[in-house]
């Protein structure tokens, strides 16, 4: 892909975000991504469970909040690191003040995840807000199910331009399928 290209896909991905931020004003819009693209695109990728979150003032003027979320991993897909990452995401809370960005996935201890992880300005951050955060579970059966918490997120289709209904954006994926899939896109780079 060339860097025209990708400069146009995204002031196109702009133009529809700002239109449909304007419109709804409570939730996050966001092209959808494949996972080929959030694979290519990320600078790691990586299993592991939340360790711990600390939010943080981002200046000495208190204007905005961030969340630094430690997790232990237990697996690199792409890429290779330390036995913890530590990734920043806009949003928080401390004592009383709360800043709430929509779309920005909430973390707690223990929680079991897959990250499709940028790196910006020497920190890591996940890719599209909540596109690139997906939760690991076991099913009824035992079988371990990956999910792309999509809950506070309006998902665009980029090539219709159509929002993708809920049940189409948050669909449960085998996690060895889906690890399989993201592991085929990091051999074919």
């Amino acid at each position: 892909m060339n860097i025209l290209t990708t400069t146009k896909q995204i002031a196109i991905i702009a133009v529809v975000l700002l239109l449909f931020t304007a419109q709804r004003g409570s939730s996050l819009t966001l092209a959808k991504a494949s996972v080929e693209e959030l694979t290519t695109e990320s600078t790691l990728i990586i299993k592991g469970v939340v360790h711990s979150t600390e939010s943080q003032w981002e200046d000495a003027n208190h204007r905005a909040i961030n969340t630094y979320v430690t997790v232990d991993v237990s697996r690199y897909i792409k890429g290779a690191g330390e036995s913890q990452i530590v990734f920043k995401q806009k949003g928080g809370q401390i004592g009383d003040t709360s800043d709430i960005i929509s779309g920005t996935p909430y973390f707690r201890k223990g929680d079991e995840v897959l990250l499709f992880l940028v790196e910006s300005n020497g920190v890591y951050e996940i890719h599209s807000f909540a596109l690139g955060c997906f939760r690991i579970f076991t099913d009824t059966k035992f079988n371990e199910q990956v999910i792309n918490d999509l809950r506070n997120v309006d998902v665009i289709d980029p090539a219709t331009g159509k929002r993708v209904s809920p049940q189409d954006a948050m669909k449960p994926f085998s996690l060895d399928a889906f690890i399989g899939e993201v592991k085929s896109h990091v051999s074919s780079k």
